[in-house]
C-alpha cells in the first residue's frame, strides 16, 4: 500500500513538474501586456495577473458589443484614447505621442495610420505617422491599410494604389493610383494587379510579371498561389509560371482548394480531403470530411465528426475524439470536447482539462475565458470571464456588469 501511494504522488509529482515546466517556457517566449477594463477605464496587466497600467484610458471604441482596445503592444506603443482622442502610451504607460487624433491604429514595420480631426469632431482624412509622431505621408486619403513588406495600400475617392514609405507611388508608370480594381497586401515577395479583365504580378523592384487567364486567386504561400484556370484550379510561382497544372476541381468559390503551410496544401476531392506536396502529387490521400493546414508539424482532421491530429506522414499522432480543435500555437492546442474547452499539448496531454466555454488560443502567458456559457458573445458580463493562465486558473476577471474585451493585433 505504501508502495502504491509513493507511485501515485511520484506521478502527480512528475506531471506538476511537467506543467510548470511547460508554462514557463512559454512564458520565457513572451512577456505580454493585456488590457483590462475597470469603472469603464483601460489599464494593463502583465502575464501574472499584476496591474502595470493603472486604468486610466477611455474605452477605443466598440466592435459587436465587444471593447476596442487593441491589446498588443506594437513597436513598444499602444493605441489608447482620452477625452475622445487617441494617442500612443508606452509599456509604462507614460504618453509618447500625445492624444490628437481621431482614429488611430497600430504599429507595423514602424509606421501607424492615423486619421486627423476635420475641425472639432468631424472625422478628415488618413495619413501615416513614425514612431516620434511626426508625419511621414501627409494625411490625404479616405482610406489606408497598414505596411507590409515596405509597401501600403492608400484609397482615394475614386480610386487606389500601392504607395513606398517615402510617399512615393510603389510602381511610378501607373502614377500613386493605377487604373486597377484590385489590391491585396505585398505578402510573399509580390502583389497582384487586376483590373477586372487581365491580372500582373509585381514584385518588390517593381518588375512586372504577365500571367495567364486566370479568374480567380490566392494570396502566395510558401512561394507559390492558387489559381483557377477556366474551372480548375493549379499553382504558379511568383513569377507567374504555372509550377502545378491546373487539373484539381472546386465546387465552393475556392475554399476546395488550401494554401501551402509547411510544404503541403490541402485539396478537396468529392467532399473528402487529403494534401498535395509542391509537385500536385497526393502525399495523404483525400480521406477526411475535412481538414486544416499545418501548424507546427501537425493539422487538424475530422472523420465523422470527430476531430484529431495528424503529422506530415499522415499518421494520426492524436486520436480523432474531439468536437473541434485549433491549430497548435507555440505548443498548444484548444480543443472542445462534451461541449467544454480545454488545451492539450503536442503529445495529446492535457495542459488544461475541459472546463472552458470560449475557443481562445493563448497570447504568450494569458488567455480570454469563460466557466459560464454566455447566450451570445456580447454578454460576457454575465458570464464570469477573464484571463486564465497556462495552469488555467483565473488571473484576472471582469467585474459583473462590465464591458467585454476583444484584442486586435
Amino acid at each position: 500500500m505504501k508502495i502504491l501511494y509513493s507511485l501515485v504522488l511520484l506521478l502527480l509529482l512528475s506531471v506538476t513538474m511537467w506543467v510548470n515546466s511547460f508554462a514557463n517556457t512559454i512564458a520565457q517566449t513572451h512577456d505580454d501586456l493585456y488590457p483590462i477594463i475597470e469603472n469603464n477605464k483601460v489599464g494593463y496587466i502583465n502575464g501574472l495577473g499584476g496591474v502595470v497600467i493603472t486604468p486610466q484610458f477611455d474605452v477605443a471604441g466598440y466592435r459587436n458589443g465587444f471593447v476596442s482596445t487593441y491589446g498588443n503592444f506594437h513597436n513598444g506603443l499602444a493605441v489608447v484614447a482620452i477625452d475622445g482622442k487617441k494617442g500612443y502610451i508606452d509599456r509604462t504607460g507614460k504618453w509618447v505621442i500625445e492624444p490628437q487624433f481621431f482614429d488611430a491604429l497600430p504599429f507595423s514595420e514602424g509606421l501607424a495610420e492615423v486619421r486627423i480631426f476635420d475641425g472639432v469632431t468631424r472625422p478628415g482624412n488618413w495619413g501615416y505617422i513614425d514612431l516620434t509622431g511626426a508625419f511621414a505621408i501627409e494625411p490625404r486619403f479616405t482610406t489606408i491599410e497598414p505596411f507590409v513588406n515596405g509597401i501600403g495600400i492608400v484609397h482615394d475617392v475614386s480610386q487606389s494604389g500601392y504607395i513606398e514609405k517615402n510617399g512615393k507611388p510603389f510602381i511610378p508608370q501607373y502614377g500613386i493610383l493605377p487604373p486597377y480594381i484590385e489590391y491585396r497586401p505585398f505578402k510573399g515577395g509580390v502583389v497582384w494587379l487586376a483590373d477586372g479583365t487581365k491580372s500582373i504580378l509585381v514584385d518588390r523592384e517593381a518588375k512586372i510579371f504577365p500571367l495567364p487567364t486566370i479568374e480567380d486567386h490566392h494570396d502566395f504561400s510558401e512561394g507559390i498561389a492558387a489559381v483557377r484556370i477556366g474551372d480548375k484550379w493549379g499553382y504558379i510561382d511568383t513569377g507567374g509560371k504555372i509550377v502545378i497544372p491546373a487539373k484539381f476541381h472546386d465546387w465552393s468559390g475556392g475554399n476546395d482548394i488550401g494554401e501551402f503551410s509547411e510544404g503541403l496544401a490541402r485539396i478537396t476531392v468529392f467532399d473528402k480531403a487529403g494534401y498535395i506536396d509542391r509537385k500536385g502529387h497526393f502525399v495523404i490521400a483525400a480521406k477526411y470530411d475535412s481538414a486544416g493546414d499545418f501548424r507546427e508539424g501537425l493539422a487538424a482532421v475530422t472523420l465523422h465528426l470527430k476531430t484529431g491530429f495528424i503529422n506530415k506522414q499522415g499518421k494520426v499522432v492524436i486520436p480523432l475524439r474531439f468536437f473541434a480543435a485549433s491549430p497548435f500555437q507555440n505548443g498548444i492546442s484548444n480543443v472542445q470536447i462534451g461541449g467544454k474547452i480545454g488545451f492539450i499539448d503536442k503529445m495529446g496531454r492535457y495542459v488544461i482539462r475541459p472546463k472552458f466555454r470560449f475557443f481562445s488560443n493563448f497570447d504568450g502567458r494569458l488567455a480570454m475565458q469563460t466557466i459560464r456559457r454566455a447566450a451570445t458573445r456580447t454578454e460576457c458580463q454575465d458570464a464570469d470571464w477573464g484571463y486564465i493562465n497556462l495552469h488555467g486558473d483565473f488571473v484576472w476577471k471582469i467585474k459583473p456588469g462590465g464591458p467585454c474585451i476583444v484584442r486586435f493585433y
